[in-house]
């Protein structure tokens, strides 16, 4: 009995040494002998678990006093990430004059714009104790007016200006909460605030209604989720976002934000299909205390006063889902065979916007109600992983107040709303860190209001088609 002891003791001290050691093993190795010396009754469970904690906290402080990066004791894991785009961009442009029997050649609001572009992002991923993460990251930026502020809706530099310096900026600043007690079983919920990502869901689409993923917007955000179901084949889920539209400086009580909640459920129909379905509605405050026509994100198509500020404010409900489809298991050409089908459809409810007599953009007195809009879209494939592709052909119809127009998608006709067309991308993984990407945006006017919100210096008119070609690192 003494000799199986001292065997035993002999044996764990034995092993505890080899994964303290660790260097040359990984922790599915020292799983893997820990698990068969429970099995064969050398060690009891529990002296396998405490030899997996001891084995932790050595590699752990073995880590921290050989890195050459010193961290704070209570930073549990840091994580650095980032990825390099270069993009040939080409526009060809036509303004209001543009129409059937009109020489396209005399319609041209500005020569044809071919710009070489790139984008660089670099962030840190830092989780503290098991409950908070705080992301961060900087990213180029194209400077706008006097204040030097970059345009929030895209992280672009244009090579230009002789190769001068070019700006950078902070591009995500926000802490996520995530408390265990809260997120274990079925439950989850995180709440975050800061400059964030988007705290919303929305389907995946090459060029997004209103929340073009290049924005990340400043404010709190909340996420609650509940999993039930046989092997949690459902998901409910409620999403909300409070944002910081403008800080009025000369009325503290005129400071201008949005409201946006909805909630949505993902279900997986079977193993070949899952479906996604949200609805929601959000609100501002004191846009009517905001300018249209000034600052990085000027307006590019909802109605405005006369002295360029927005009429009043936004009351906008939405819908949107996805399908997805796997067709089975196999790969086609190398890339999954998955076919997903979106859309969203969005109506603004706002009294203003159905009552536009005499603003100065609403000259078409025979439709002044633009508060509808819809898109749809169709994909094949992912992009993923090395060798893998995907394609994907999206239609878009958006009225000119459907939508708060300043955080749209600037790659379709420099953003904004008053347009109806396509989108066009493809993409090919040629590593699983390098993409290369060819994407077309073409997009017509909608109405025919002329007044200045609609045709201010640079914005494109009646038509434009927008070529893109990428190629991006990640890292």
């Amino acid at each position: 009995m003494i000799y199986k002891q001292l065997t035993t003791k002999a044996v764990t001290v034995a092993v505890a040494a080899l994964i303290g050691a660790g260097a040359s093993l990984t922790q599915a190795n020292d799983d893997a002998i820990l698990d068969l010396l429970v099995k064969k009754g050398v060690v009891s469970q529990r002296e396998a678990n405490d030899l997996r904690e001891q084995a932790d906290a050595q590699m752990a402080q073995a880590v921290q006093d050989n890195s050459k990066i010193k961290v704070a004791s209570w930073l549990q894991s840091l994580t650095f990430y980032g990825d390099f785009r270069l993009r040939d961009e080409f526009n060809d442009q036509f303004n209001n004059a543009w129409g059937p029997g009109v020489d396209p050649s005399a319609a041209r609001s500005k020569a044809d714009e071919q710009r070489f572009r790139y984008r660089l992002r670099v962030g840190a991923m830092m989780d503290f104790a098991d409950w908070v993460t705080l992301n961060f990251r900087v990213a180029t930026g194209q400077a706008q007016g006097a204040t030097g502020e970059t345009n929030p809706n895209s992280a672009n530099q244009t090579m230009t200006d002789s190769g001068s310096r070019k700006s950078i900026g902070v591009d995500l600043a926000y802490a996520t909460l995530h408390p265990p007690m809260l997120n274990d079983g079925p439950f989850g919920l995180k709440i975050m605030g800061g400059k964030m990502l988007w705290p919303t869901y929305d389907p995946f689409f090459v060029s997004d209604m209103g929340h073009d993923p290049d924005v990340n917007p400043e404010g709190a955000g909340e996420q609650l989720e509940y999993k039930f179901g046989e092997k949690d084949k459902f998901r409910l889920f409620f999403n909300a976002g409070q944002y910081v539209l403008n800080e009025n400086k000369a009325q503290e009580d005129k400071d201008a934000y949005m409201f946006d909640q909805q909630l949505g459920l993902e279900s997986k129909i079977n193993d070949h299909l899952k479906l996604t379905t949200v609805v929601g509605y959000y609100t501002t405050k004191n846009l009517n205390q905001v300018s249209g026509t000034a600052g990085t994100s000027p307006n590019l198509g909802n109605s405005l006063h006369a002295n360029g500020t927005y009429l009043d404010d936004f009351q906008v409900a939405y819908a949107s889902g996805e399908l997805a489809w796997n067709i089975n298991d196999k790969n086609f050409l190398g890339t999954p065979n998955v076919v997903k089908l979106g859309g969203k459809v969005m109506k603004n409810y706002s009294t203003f916007a159905k009552n536009l007599t005499g603003v100065s953009n609403a000259t078409d007195a025979g439709d002044p109600d633009q508060t509808f809009g819809w898109t749809g879209q169709v994909s094949y494939g992912d992009n993923k992983k090395k060798g893998q592709w995907r394609v994907a052909l999206q239609y878009k119809y958006q009225q000119a107040d459907s939508t708060y127009d300043a955080w749209t998608d600037d790659d379709w006709s420099n953003g904004g709303t008053d347009r109806k067309g396509f989108a066009f991308e493809a993409t090919y993984n040629i590593f699983d860190w390098w993409q290369v990407r060819a994407a077309v945006f073409d997009a017509t006017k909608i109405s025919n209001w002329t007044g200045n919100a609609h045709d201010q210096t640079g914005y494109t008119g009646y038509y434009s088609t927008r070529t893109q070609l990428d190629t991006m690192i990640k890292f």
